[in-house]
């Protein structure tokens, strides 16, 4: 199985995911091989049109991590645990600042603010600031601390173990187990629960907006986004969304574009909280965006180094 870290991610990203992967038993696997297999065929006939030998981001990981089940899971978590922190706290108190990304009470907005639709609502700081809106309700990056209500949730395990059993009830008795070490995992890394679990969320719904396309193609842009940072995942996805309406044909290019991109580049950027400063990896997240402006450009050579 190759490793997480060969993949991209930083060292505690890495350990955190291989944690919380989600392995299949041979008979989930069995069912599923047919699809994999000719998945990962149509990648490597895109990697051969595109140059290469083969497609290494489809065979990554090995069959057991089942990628894709991680993401929904880590996705629907997240999500229930917003949902109880809308109940307990009264969503209509708070809303995201479109600019900076984080969630604030009333007094943070102007009027005009807290009244406009998502996607347009600016916090006062951000406002007097110029700061332009960046995000949607298609996707809203993790923040240091901007999620403050949320994590104070993440510490009580008998409401977390309830949160799981609501929507997790495998057949396989190796799976019924896997929730346990999940919690652990959470509670002793809260920090890594809220980014991973947030940007999946975000990505399973984009997942659901290109569902439409063929399930051999939609296995591999699941793959390919899989690993991305937030602010990479926002640019493509919003590239690919744009092509929506303009038919499938359209949309399945789009999609090949995006994993051959992916395939090209998943060496470049750690994924993990740790990265989402102005440090070392933030100059990193920089160089990306300077050296493929345009949406799934070919990489520089040196970019992968």
């Amino acid at each position: 199985m190759q490793p997480w870290h060969s993949m991209g991610l930083d060292k505690d990203a890495a350990a955190f995911l291989e944690a919380v992967a989600i392995r299949l038993p041979e008979e989930n696997y069995d069912i599923w091989r047919a699809t994999l297999q000719n998945a990962y065929k149509i990648a490597d006939e895109w990697a051969v049109e595109d140059g290469r030998a083969y497609s290494p981001l489809a065979h990554a990981c090995g069959r057991h991590n089942d990628t894709n089940l991680t993401i929904e899971v880590l996705a629907k978590f997240w999500y229930e645990l917003y949902l109880r922190d809308a109940i307990q706290n009264g969503s209509i108190r708070i809303k995201p600042c479109d600019a900076c990304g984080v969630d604030f009470e009333r007094p943070r907005f102007s009027s005009k603010q807290w009244k406009a639709s998502a996607g347009r609502r600016r916090c006062l700081a951000c406002v007097e600031q110029g700061a332009p809106v960046r995000f949607s309700d298609d996707y809203r990056p993790f923040v240091r601390g901007g999620d403050s209500r949320m994590e104070s949730l993440l510490g009580q395990k008998e409401l977390l173990v309830e949160i799981v059993k609501g929507f997790w009830n495998p057949s396989s008795d190796n799976l019924r187990k896997w929730p346990e070490n999940l919690i652990e995992v959470v509670l002793a890394q809260p920090e890594h629960f809220m980014f991973f679990g947030k940007l999946y969320y975000y990505k399973e719904k984009f997942l659901q907006d290109v569902g439409k396309i063929p399930s051999h193609e939609f296995f591999l842009v699941k793959k390919a986004i899989h690993d991305l940072p937030g602010d990479v995942f926002h640019k493509l996805s919003a590239e690919v969304r744009e092509t929506i309406p303009m038919g499938m044909e359209k949309l399945r290019l789009t999609c090949k574009r995006l994993f051959l991109w992916v395939d090209r580049a998943a060496k470049m950027v750690p994924l993990g909280p740790e990265s989402c400063g102005e440090g070392e990896d933030g100059g990193r997240r920089r160089r990306l965006r300077a050296e493929h402006g345009a949406p799934f450009g070919r990489p520089n050579s040196d970019a992968t180094t």
